[in-house]
C-alpha cells in the first residue's frame, strides 16, 4: 500500500479533489502543477510510492514524465489520468 502519494496535475481544482479523497482515506499526499514540479519532488525524496499524473500537462506530458522515471525509479508505481477527450461529438 502507498504511504506517500505525489499527485501531478495542471488543472487544480482536479488535483485538489484527488488529493483530498487521498488525504480523507489517511494517505501523504504532494501536489505538483506541472510535470517539472512533480520530478523535483521526486528527485528530492525517496519515500513516495505512488505518483499520479495527469497525461497532458504544460512544460512537460506525463508520459515524458513517466519516461523519464521508468529510468530513474523503476519501481515507482505510476497511474496515469487524463480529462482530455478528443474526437466527442
Amino acid at each position: 500500500m502507498a504511504d506517500r502519494i505525489l499527485v501531478a496535475d495542471d488543472n487544480e481544482r482536479l488535483r485538489r479533489s484527488v488529493v483530498l479523497i487521498l488525504e480523507e482515506a489517511g494517505y501523504r499526499v504532494t501536489e505538483a502543477a506541472t510535470g517539472q514540479e512533480a520530478l523535483h519532488f521526486i528527485n528530492e525524496s525517496t519515500d513516495f510510492n505512488l505518483l499520479i499524473t495527469d497525461l497532458v500537462m504544460p512544460d512537460m506530458e506525463g508520459l515524458e514524465l513517466i519516461t523519464v522515471l521508468r529510468q530513474s525509479r523503476p519501481e515507482l508505481t505510476i497511474v496515469a489520468i487524463s480529462g482530455s477527450f478528443e474526437g466527442q461529438g
